[in-house]
């Protein structure tokens, strides 16, 4: 299974947390049709108690994806996507960003906030397990396009007959599965807020045939109410960034 798991700062205290990602069966229970597995992230918040440094349950309930959410109603459960962590609305808090097996782009905006430039400390003072457990870091499963969550569907095709195949595999091999794919984060455009660049695999429903395209989704301004949203880029909007895909 894909992991994401990571240290860092994601309440805002200095102090480097433990994001882990998990599954409730085995890699053999995934692809069993008649099971269901599911798979979520767990938040480990590092906290001072008495002056030493213990790691506190902060999220359990981290589930991301829908166990039928896979790719061509393949028999079995979704597998746990990778997960990208950056600051995606500039606000000094790290955020999460993972894509579906369907396509669907998920950014979930961190529920803390940063202290301000002029604030005499520059960390969150969180010395209580209890705003752990009572203050979500993230917006819970399911989501829904507002409210802390930006979708942006992946793999739109003019073409009806030609459909979205996934994130294309890196270092793909003729014998065995590749590595899975990921999203990569840049800030391509650089005014200050990191954008996405990812290779997608597409597939005609002519032939099975596929075929892999670079795609760029921009960071800009939202629109009805969001704080940010992801553009494609189009190879036809004249733009210097459509010039590389």
């Amino acid at each position: 299974m894909p992991n994401s798991n990571a240290f860092v700062d994601l309440t805002g205290d200095c102090l480097p947390d433990l994001l882990l990602t998990r599954q409730t069966g085995t890699p053999a229970d995934m692809k069993d049709s008649s099971k269901t597995v599911t798979t979520y992230y767990e938040v480990y918040s590092q906290v001072m108690v008495g002056g030493k440094s213990q790691y506190c349950l902060a999220s359990q309930n981290g589930q991301i994806v829908d166990p039928k959410d896979t790719l061509g109603g393949a028999a079995g459960s979704a597998s746990m996507p990778f997960i990208e962590i950056a600051d995606f609305n500039r606000d000094g808090m790290l955020d999460l960003a993972f894509a579906s097996a369907t396509g669907t782009l998920n950014v979930l905006f961190n529920k803390y906030g940063a202290q301000g430039p002029k604030a005499q400390n520059l960390c969150n003072d969180i010395n209580q397990t209890s705003i752990l457990k009572t203050n979500d870091i993230f917006p819970v499963y399911p989501f829904t396009d507002g409210n802390g969550v930006v979708q942006e569907k992946l793999g739109k095709w003019p073409d009806t007959t030609i459909v979205y195949n996934g994130i294309a595999d890196s270092m793909p091999r003729s014998s065995q599965p590749g590595i899975p794919g990921r999203l990569r984060i840049a800030d391509l455009d650089q005014d200050g807020y990191v954008d996405f660049v990812m290779t997608l695999s597409f597939k005609k429903t002519s032939d099975s045939s596929t075929f892999t395209r670079t795609v760029i989704l921009q960071n800009v301004d939202g629109e009805d109410g969001q704080e940010r949203s992801f553009s494609q880029v189009k190879s036809s909007d004249g733009s210097y960034l459509a010039k590389i895909i």
